[in-house]
């Protein structure tokens, strides 16, 4: 984002869509109440800024990159 982070996590099994949508959602709320983040970044319909652009929000642009971090199951 452009002042912040995404984050992603991988699931183990797709979700069943539409069913399991509104859940989906509502763990999303959750977790971005509970990480202090933006509630609209949990909304299905705002998608992620493309890495290699440029987020022209500021002056100057900032560029939008991806970092991956593995995180260990222990």
């Amino acid at each position: 984002s452009g002042a912040g982070l995404h984050l992603y996590r991988s699931l183990k099994e797709p979700l069943e869509l539409p069913a399991e949508a509104d859940a989906a959602k509502r763990l999303l709320r959750r977790l971005a109440h509970a990480l202090g983040a933006d509630l609209k970044a949990a909304e299905p319909v705002h998608i992620l800024r493309v890495p290699g652009t440029f987020n022209r929000k500021y002056d100057p642009p900032r560029p939008v990159r991806v970092e991956r971090l593995e995180a260990s199951d222990a």
